[in-house]
């Protein structure tokens, strides 16, 4: 029985405990929801239900997964934390539940660990235009927030962003000239302050312009030729049709309308003969799509219709402009009009039309051999000394024949064609070569009206003309007549016309010269080349000579003849709305010569001309001659700058050229009856009155050398200054007039004047630059004056600061001067202008010394112009 007991009793226990985990009594857990949390975010679990006999003890552990922070696990509701994974992972987290009687329930939740999703970003701009307002949108994603967007360019031309810290970023694309990449760096950061980059490369596309180029090449066989077009537009070659025609189909970057191309075209018949042509200034005619920027197909390409809107002549005459532009401008073509009008200026008319007679020469004559080391025209242009030797080897051989040639040249239509009346300007300035840097000084102002009459002024008052267009020539014939010059000629049968009668009455009171008048009755212009600014013309015409009436013991001489003359002359179009005075600019100090009389007693009492008087504008339209005192009125028209001054002159100033701060105007005089009675090209600039003088001291072995006449293009040589003007090599020492001349200013006010003897006795390299060179005292007058004294004949020189700049060669100084010997002025108010040098400039630039100098790459010569072709000028 006791074993059976124990046996029953051992089966009610188990009874009993079954029936108490099923009782009311039970403890209970239950952790809840699985949940989705986030890396390194945090989520309060809340479990949904526990349950047991009395208190209740509750604890959260984890199971399995990354480990996940906890905080308040004794709460039926803790917060958990994820923690950083690289993938989606699941942590499995146990809720156990103890009562008052020790019974424990557990439950377990899953919670599912995300990955943080890096925002996603895309963009694939296509190539957009430039100069356009663009926007690029980037679209974002992500799995959270996005909390930062900044955009950053990272390489090409800077452009300026808007709304870089959004999805959408806008700038205006840069001006290019090809195609060209702007990249930019995309940073997006989210909620979990997690970043993506994004690179995005956008490609800019140039705006392209086709243009048809029409050629005609004279003076030779050019027929099957290739012309090649090279400079800013994309590389074009045409062939060259048996009537020498051909058509170039090229492109080119908006902004570079202004370019200036070169076409170059040899003969297949005879290599030698090389070509080439300069051309500028086209025509707009059709915007090249974007899209076409990259590849095109063949059925695509752009195909203007010839209108004859862009034409270029290639001929003898082309070819000798060609080679001086680019010798004057380092080497190589101008790259745009800006620089073709700066170049132009530094043409000679002179050389232009003996090196155009040369390459016909050399086209006509294919047995005038090239000399050594050229190979073809254009070669032999661009090599100076073999140029020379063989204009000289020409001019022996064959005397005239350049001179002949040029003749030739400007009588054939085809080398120069025939002026049309609308590519007349209006009107022209005659200037002179002038060298880079500088601008010309004198000059000629002629006006062509529609109605064929027009005026001429010239530094002795206006002549009035008619003109007309004959066979493409103007021709014109003058009415009245301004003296062009006055000369002294010797007392001869013929000379101005004088007879033998007139001839012995001179003599006989001992006359031997007599003062001469030409005037110009009438010319013909010839355009021989046209450029950008400056048209070549070739003018030959009638100059009439007037000897000035001679009262002699046995009756009055008056005499006159006429005598043909020609010569080159370049011609300045006044076009540029850019080269204007404005009113609002005016108030200051100018340096502007006016017309007016001086005492000068070593030239025999009162002299009228152009002085320097500097002339105070006050903004109300009055002002004042600071040196004269003159008193008067101005205002500014249509650009131009009109004076009435209180003695009775009125003044028009008109820019024709500019050089930094430095103007070339053109002023002319007139009196009181409204009749011009002066005219002159000079320089004019607002001064700088807050120029100390004692700025001027030199330093040691330096002084202040001349530059006012230094301006032709003779005078330098690649940048050199030189010291024979016109011979680099001083190759001619028995006519060398140099212009070393100057004023060495120490600190303790001495000083010495710097000239040069005549005849020179050394040169350099071996020239004694202190071999003539007076002692000087000076002091200051002012803040801004100086007064130089130095002998002999107790002379001195007075200075007034006007301004004070960098120039060529060193500091550049402009002062208004006067000389006075014995207290008489003999030297009245002008401009001077100066530069600091070294007293061994001279021997450190000479031609032998120019190989090793860091300033001047190789030695060269000036281009050769027989005096043949130098026609003597009426002063036209």
């Amino acid at each position: 029985m006791a074993v059976w007991c124990k046996k029953v009793a051992a089966v009610l226990v188990a009874v009993m405990l079954l029936g108490g985990c099923s009782s009311d009594d039970d403890v209970v857990a239950n952790a809840g929801e699985d949940v989705s949390l986030k890396e390194r975010r945090s989520v309060q679990i809340k479990a949904s239900s526990a349950g047991g006999e009395g208190e209740l003890t509750v604890s959260w552990s984890q199971v399995s997964g990354p480990d996940v922070v906890f905080s308040a696990v004794d709460t039926l509701s803790p917060t958990i934390t994820a923690p950083s994974v690289n993938t989606d992972s699941v942590a499995v987290l146990r809720l156990s539940v103890t009562d008052a009687k020790g019974q424990t329930a557990t439950d377990d939740v899953t919670v599912t660990l995300l990955n943080n999703l890096l925002p996603q970003l895309s963009a694939e701009p296509d190539a957009i235009a430039e100069k356009a307002d663009i926007s690029l949108t980037a679209p974002l994603t992500d799995d959270g927030e996005i909390t930062a967007v900044s955009w950053q360019q990272t390489a090409g031309p800077t452009v300026a962003l808007t709304g870089s810290d959004t999805d959408t970023v806008s700038f205006t694309t840069p001006a290019v000239t090809e195609l060209t990449s702007l990249s930019f760096m995309l940073t997006v950061t989210d909620d979990d302050d997690e970043t993506a980059e994004l690179e995005l490369t956008v490609d800019i596309a140039p705006a392209l312009v086709a243009f048809t180029l029409e050629g005609q090449v004279s003076g030779a066989d050019f027929s099957g030729a290739e012309a090649v077009l090279s400079g800013a537009a994309l590389p074009a070659t045409a062939v060259v049709d048996a009537n020498g025609a051909f058509v170039i189909e090229m492109e080119l970057d908006d902004d570079l309308i202004d370019s200036v191309v070169a076409v170059e075209v040899t003969s297949v018949a005879n290599s030698r003969v090389k070509y080439s042509a300069v051309y500028s200034g086209f025509a707009v005619a059709e915007v090249v799509s974007v899209a076409s920027v990259k590849s095109r197909p063949a059925d695509t390409q752009v195909n203007v219709a010839a209108d004859g809107s862009n034409t270029v002549s290639v001929t003898a005459v082309s070819t000798a402009l060609y080679s001086l532009l680019v010798s004057a401008n380092n080497g190589v073509v101008p790259a745009n009009i800006n620089d073709l009008t700066f170049i132009e200026k530094s043409i000679d008319a002179d050389e232009l039309a003996e090196a155009a007679a040369v390459v016909k020469i050399l086209t006509d004559n294919p047995d005038v051999a090239l000399p050594d080391g050229t190979t073809d025209i254009v070669a032999l242009l661009a090599n100076i000394s073999a140029y020379n030797t063989l204009v000289t080897q020409i001019e022996a051989q064959q005397p005239g024949l350049i001179e002949e040639t040029i003749a030739a040249i400007v009588a054939d239509p085809a080398l120069t064609p025939p002026v049309t009346a609308d590519a007349i300007a209006p009107l022209y300035f005659r200037t002179y070569a002038a060298a880079p840097g500088f601008l010309s000084r004198g000059g000629e102002r002629w006006q062509f009206n529609e109605d064929g009459t027009g005026s001429h002024a010239i530094s002795r008052g206006e002549s009035t003309f008619e003109w007309e267009l004959i066979n493409g020539k103007i021709s014109i014939d003058y009415i009245t007549a301004a003296s062009s010059f006055t000369s002294f000629v010797g007392v001869a049968v013929g000379s101005a016309g004088l007879t033998q009668q007139q001839v012995d009455w001179l003599t006989a009171d001992n006359i031997s010269q007599v003062a001469v008048m030409y005037y110009i009755d009438s010319v013909e212009l010839s355009r021989v080349a046209q450029g950008q600014l400056i048209d070549t013309y070739r003018q030959a015409g009638i100059q009439r000579r007037e000897v000035v009436p001679v009262q002699t013991s046995q009756g009055l001489v008056e005499a006159s003849d006429t005598i043909e003359f020609s010569s080159n002359v370049l011609m300045r179009k006044q076009n540029s709305s850019e080269l204007a005075f404005a009113a609002e600019q005016m108030a200051g100090t100018w340096a502007i010569n006016t017309y007016y009389t001086q005492n000068l007693p070593f030239q025999n009492g009162d002299v009228t001309d152009f002085y320097l008087d500097p002339l105070l504008f006050n903004a109300n339209g009055t002002g004042l001659g600071t040196a004269t005192d003159r008193t008067f009125n101005w205002q500014v028209t249509d650009g131009q700058l009109f004076l009435a001054i209180s003695d009775g002159t009125a003044v028009k100033l008109e820019i024709i050229d500019q050089s930094g701060t430095d103007l070339q105007v053109f002023t002319t005089v007139y009196n009181a009856d409204d009749n011009i009675i002066a005219a002159e090209a000079e320089y004019a600039f607002k001064t700088d009155v807050n120029v100390d003088a004692s700025l001027l001291v030199n330093a040691e072995e330096q002084y202040w050398q001349t530059m006012i006449n230094s301006w032709t293009k003779e005078s330098w040589d690649n940048g050199r200054l030189l010291f024979c003007p016109g011979d680099p090599d001083c190759s001619d020492i028995e006519n060398v007039f140099s212009p070393f001349f100057g004023w060495q200013l120490n600190a303790d006010n001495s000083g010495n004047r710097v000239i040069s003897p005549f005849p020179l006795t050394d040169f350099p390299p071996a020239f004694n630059p202190k071999v003539n060179t007076p002692p000087l005292s000076w002091q200051l007058n002012g803040d801004n004056g100086m007064t130089l004294f130095y002998e002999p004949l107790q002379q001195q020189r007075e200075w007034t600061v006007l301004k004070l700049e960098d120039g060529l060669l060193g500091r550049r100084l402009y002062v208004r001067e006067e000389s006075f010997r014995d207290g008489a002025l003999i030297i009245a108010g002008r401009i001077g202008m100066y530069e600091e040098i070294d007293y061994e400039y001279w021997n450190d630039t000479a031609p032998q010394n120019v190989v090793s100098s860091q300033a001047l790459k190789a030695k060269s010569t000036a281009r050769k112009v027989l005096k043949s072709s130098k026609a003597q000028s009426a002063g036209i």
